[in-house]
This record gives structure tokens, sequence and C-alpha cells, in this order.
């Protein structure tokens, strides 16, 4: 159980990291 915890945990951070990279490329696209 802990490892599929891991997983999901860098999974979730992996996605976050994209999230806000793409986001920072939009704003800096807008400007």
């Amino acid at each position: 159980d802990t490892l599929r915890w891991v997983l999901i945990a860098i999974a979730l951070i992996g996605i976050a990291v994209t999230i806000h990279a793409r986001l920072d490329d939009w704003k800096r696209g807008q400007r």
C-alpha cells in the first residue's frame, strides 16, 4: 500500500508541475 501511495504522490506532483509550467508560459504569452 505504501508504494502505491508513493507512486500516486509522484504522479500528482508531476501533474502539478506540468500545469504550473503551462500556466507560466500562458501568462508570458499573453503579455
